[in-house]
């Protein structure tokens, strides 16, 4: 009471002091330094108990023992009263708090009677249950064991059973052998440890454990053998009867893994021995090559054969273990597990992983690549051999691939591995490619000597056609190999477009290039290879100068290498080994070569054109006097003069060609058009100059002729023109009837309609020219910018006119050529196309 500061309340199980009550005494006997110790005690958190002896000891140490005494006593007896104030005060309450204390006791009494009951009912219920789980619990182990104990009785019975079974198989030779392997693969599966317990212990298994250790040893060993034979023989009933054995012993992916690394070993040992250079190097010096890097004679061609005999031995090892590969991988792609029907293909190989072949080919091509590159380096000589006869380094390889190609499932070969083969040869094919553009630019850099820092003498026929044979030689090398040949070509090609380089560089461009100067007269030569020159023609030999005959040489040199070239690219284009792609090369090498020779002469025979039409501008300036000395006009001659000096000055010299032959036919034709054309405009026509005319078409066909050895017709509408011109300007016919004759349907309507102004209408129906006021040259500079239609609309405003003179002079009708020109004209014109 004196801790808790007052007496118990009611309805609580303890005692409490309230804390009105009493507080001021409990606050005196805190302050106080005597009384303060017997409260520490009682309060919460207090380090330890009230110590009496301490208390006493200190107190006689420190104090009067009496006085301490007396103070104790005064302290008890206000303790005592306020105890007894409280208890008087709180009188009700505590005997409330004692009544309930028996009734607790009551209530107690009874709960306790409940509990003793319960503790009998659990004891009985304990005894109820535990008796029959102890009976049940016994009988379930020894349920137990007698399951088991059959469960190894079965799984011996059925060992014993395949043990004799398989003793059978076993005597059936390798026709049983699968069957073997399963039996075995079982009787391993039933002697390990099968929940817990195996069959070790057990008499009649023991003694059965060496035979089977012995029977899987045989089974394995001949499944081995059979792989092997079936391998080498590439028997696929073998190799699947081998495999089935593998998997129904389940060992099947290791075994096919160490059949794939034999494989492997296999092509690395046998690319390090072919390839080694030590005893490369040892063959070399055994040769004769002290320096290792170049042999001469009988020797050095034994060593190269030697090389070769090695790389050829190589590539059918290399071909039997690609082929073995595929084999393997073909077989187990066929075989499907006969329990869950998937190929055994799936068990071996992840999915999404490499084939087993391509594996195998990859691995080869890294050794074969790595080999190759060490021994280039340690022995030169190899390096050189490679590259001087890659194409027959490349052939072998091809050879492989295709000896490998019969042996797809597919007849394409991957590409892939065609690209991952040839590309441990690369580098040979690339220095093999420099070599031979080297080889060729040093021929083309021969064929221009220089002479004061460039070139000055153009390369002469039998040079070129030495060069075209150089160039066939490389596209030669590599026939059989169609992207070989492409690369040649290409490399050919680059050839072709030097050569072509320096001969534009030396191209002459200033004015005497162009330039035809005839020379003295002189009888000339009855014949010539082109045709036979007419007497009219006899002007002398034509004087060059030295820059047309230097263009001239260029010009056949050209010629003579694209001749050259396409006459062994005719001969072999159209055969199955001659690829597209080096067509297109070297096709596109010769149209270069044939638009640079276009480019020399085009110039010339355009000045040359110009001057024949020069020459013909003189028709209008002609002395049309029957009795002039000159039977023909003064332009005619002129014109027989600049074709004479064309023909014998330039296309005699120069070597026939399409180009040539294009430039010539365009040439003459343009002469014809020109003609026909300024002769339909002379004006007036009368019979002694038709006559004129006449001679002088004759003699421009005579003077023509040489140029077109083929014959004029080959010439087509520019000839026909000509001739049916001829005819037409002795029509004698009324113009009436003019529409209806031939010539009108063959000549262009310009042409008809300028001659029937000239020779039939009156003088003041003008023609377009003199309507212009344009020269005859001008009038005809026009026409070939325009056309026909734009022609007949020159010819409207001219018969427009006409009329209007004739209405202003007040005439009643027209001249009788009018109204057949007004019909004519539109007639001809819109047939025209």
């Amino acid at each position: 009471a004196m801790q808790d500061g007052g007496l118990p309340l009611k309805g609580e199980g303890t005692v409490h002091v309230s804390d009105t009550d009493g507080s001021d005494l409990l606050k005196t006997f805190e302050k106080d330094e005597v009384f303060s110790k017997f409260l520490e005690e009682g309060r919460v958190g207090a380090r330890q108990s009230f110590d009496t002896v301490a208390y006493t000891s200190n107190a006689i140490r420190t104090s009067n023992i009496d006085t301490s005494l007396q103070k104790l006593t005064r302290g008890v007896s206000d303790l005592n009263k306020e105890i007894n104030s409280q208890v008087f005060s709180h009188h009700e309450e505590l005997l409330d708090q004692a009544s309930k204390i028996k009734e607790l006791e009551a209530i107690l009494n009874v709960i306790s009677a409940g509990v003793g009951g319960l503790e009998e009912s659990v004891d009985k219920l304990h005894g109820a249950i535990t008796v029959p789980f102890q009976l049940l619990q016994e009988r379930t182990r020894h349920q137990a064991s007698v399951l088991l104990a059959c469960g190894l009785l079965r799984r011996t019975i059925r060992f014993l059973y395949l043990v004799k079974k398989l003793k059978i198989h076993l005597q059936g030779g390798s026709r049983e052998l699968t069957k073997a392997a399963l039996c075995l693969s079982e009787l391993r599966v039933l002697r390990d440890e099968h929940e817990g317990e195996d069959l070790s212990g057990i008499q009649a298994v023991d003694q059965e454990i060496p035979f089977l250790e012995r029977s899987w040893d045989d089974v394995m060993s001949a499944a081995a053998r059979m792989l092997s034979q079936g391998m080498e023989t590439l028997n696929q009933s073998e190799v699947a009867h081998a495999l089935q054995v593998f998997h129904n012993l389940g060992a099947l992916k290791k075994r096919v893994e160490l059949t794939m690394h034999a494989i492997t070993d296999r092509l690395a040992k046998a690319i390090r021995a072919s390839l080694n250079q030590n005893a490369l190097a040892q063959e070399l010096r055994g040769s004769g090559g002290p320096d290792l890097t170049h042999i001469a004679g009988s020797a050095g061609a034994a060593w190269r054969a030697a090389l070769w005999s090695r790389l050829e031995r190589l590539l059918d090892t290399l071909h039997s273990c690609c082929v073995q590969a595929r084999h393997m991988h073909r077989v187990l792609a066929k075989i499907r597990d006969p329990a869950t029907h998937h190929l055994l293909l799936e068990e071996v190989q992840a999915k999404g992983s490499e084939p087993l072949p391509t594996v195998v080919w990859r691995s080869m091509c890294k050794q074969l690549s790595e080999q190759l590159a060490s021994v280039s380096r340690a022995t030169p000589m190899v390096e050189s051999t490679l590259v001087a006869e890659y194409p027959k380094l490349r052939r072998y390889y091809m050879d492989l691939l295709r000896r490998t190609n019969t042996h797809l499932d597919t007849p394409q070969q991957d590409a892939n591995e065609q690209q991952m083969l040839l590309g441990t040869i690369a580098n040979f094919e690339t220095a093999y490619l420099n070599r031979s553009l080297s080889r060729l630019s040093e021929l083309v850099n021969s064929l221009f000597p220089a002479a004061h820092g460039h070139s000055a003498v153009p390369p002469s026929p039998e040079q070129v056609v030495s060069l075209a044979k150089a160039i066939w030689a490389e596209v030669d090398t590599a026939r059989g190999d169609q992207d070989l040949m492409a690369a040649v070509s290409r490399s050919v090609s680059k050839a072709m477009t030097m050569f072509l380089i320096k001969i534009e560089g030396m191209i002459s461009s200033d004015h005497d290039a162009y330039q035809l100067r005839p020379g003295t007269a002189s009888t000339p030569t009855s014949s010539t290879p082109h045709g036979t020159l007419p007497p009219t023609a006899a002007a002398g030999v034509p004087v060059l100068s030295p820059s047309l005959q230097h263009n001239m040489a260029l010009f056949n040199a050209l010629v003579h290498l694209h001749a050259s070239i396409s006459s062994q690219l005719n001969t072999h284009a159209h055969t199955h080994d001659f690829p597209e792609s080096a067509r297109t090369s070297i096709g596109q090498a010769l149209t270069t070569i044939e638009s640079l020779s276009n480019q020399i002469i085009m110039p010339l025979f355009g000045i040359v054109t110009k001057q024949c039409e020069g020459s013909l501008m003189g028709l209008f300036n002609v002395d049309w006097n029957p009795t002039a000395p000159n039977p023909s006009s003064a332009c005619m001659t002129q014109l027989q003069q600049h074709v004479h000096t064309l023909y014998s000055g330039v296309i005699c010299r120069l070597t026939p060609t399409p180009t040539l032959t294009r430039h010539t036919h365009a040439l003459v034709r343009r002469i014809m058009v020109v003609f026909v054309r300024l002769a339909a405009l002379v004006r007036p026509l009368t019979e002694d100059m038709r006559l004129k005319l006449a001679g002088d078409m004759a003699q421009l066909e005579l003077a023509l002729a040489p140029l077109i050895p083929e014959g004029l017709k080959e010439l087509g509408a520019a000839y026909r023109h000509l001739r049916a011109f001829r005819s037409f300007i002795f029509r004698s016919e009324p113009v009436s009837d003019i529409p209806g004759i031939p010539e009108v349907r063959v000549l262009l309507p310009s042409v008809v309609m300028h001659h029937m102004i000239s020779s039939r209408a009156p003088e003041d129906l003008l023609l377009p020219h003199k309507q212009m006021n344009w020269t005859p040259a001008q009038y005809s500079e026009w026409i070939d910018r325009h056309g026909e239609q734009d022609v007949w609309g020159l010819l409207r405003t001219c018969l427009d006119s006409y009329a209007q003179k004739v209405n202003m002079r007040g005439e009643k009708e027209f001249h009788e050529a009018y109204p057949v020109l007004q019909a004519l004209g539109p007639a001809l014109f819109s047939n025209w196309k």
